[in-house]
């Protein structure tokens, strides 16, 4: 099976949106007060055409305490080798507004495992000099083995609370089903066509 690659012109070089006064001068959750941090959003893109299926994702956090940065600090994304992942970008945001990106040589790939001819691959990158009031920001893009059908599942929960998270869909090479479980959607399409656009989000 060859390789699927996510076009550039798709997804493009990262364009971050301000993040708001209140978000960066915020010491502690409103919803959740004890928590070491919190998602402010975690949001999913289905879009796809005759040459595949792809996902991109982008994720948003607020750090507020030590042991918040102790278990942000590093991150890892983990998929098959022939299904590489790319356009992976980051930020942290200071309380004051400066923000740092990650660079290419921030992200490491290395193969995690290998079982039955199939080999894992972590990417793994970390956020340096991670504070304490910091706000994270990461996105990246994976392609979707929809070939003979597959069954794509993106869990809600996290070990820390999440404002909101979504998963849309605005087109895919195959039709598809969209089904939630335990949670309440917005909206919630059983059966959709590859080009109908259709979402369902939850909110906290």
């Amino acid at each position: 099976m060859a390789a699927m690659l996510w076009p550039a012109a798709l997804f493009g070089a990262p364009k971050w949106a301000p993040v708001s006064p209140e978000i960066l001068q915020a010491t502690q959750s409103e919803k959740w007060p004890e928590a070491e941090a919190e998602i402010l959003f975690s949001r999913h893109v289905m879009t796809g055409d005759l040459g595949g299926t792809f996902v991109t994702s982008h994720v948003q956090a607020k750090i507020y305490t030590e042991k918040g940065v102790q278990n942000s600090s590093l991150f890892e994304i983990r998929h098959p080798r022939n299904f590489k992942t790319s356009e992976l970008a980051g930020r942290v945001v200071k309380p004051d507004g400066t923000a740092v990106e990650l660079g290419k040589n921030d992200f490491h790939r290395n193969t995690l495992a290998k079982a039955q001819g199939v080999e894992i691959v972590r990417v793994t990158f970390t956020f340096p000099d991670l504070q304490p009031g910091d706000v994270i920001e990461y996105r990246w893009a994976s392609p979707v083995d929809d070939s003979f059908g597959s069954i794509l599942k993106y869990h809600c929960e996290n070990w820390i609370p999440t404002r909101e998270f979504s998963f849309s869909t605005e087109s895919a090479r195959n039709d598809y089903q969209v089904m939630w479980f335990n949670c309440v959607a917005e909206s919630n399409p059983k059966k959709t066509h590859a080009h109908d656009p259709r979402f369902a989000r939850l909110r906290a």
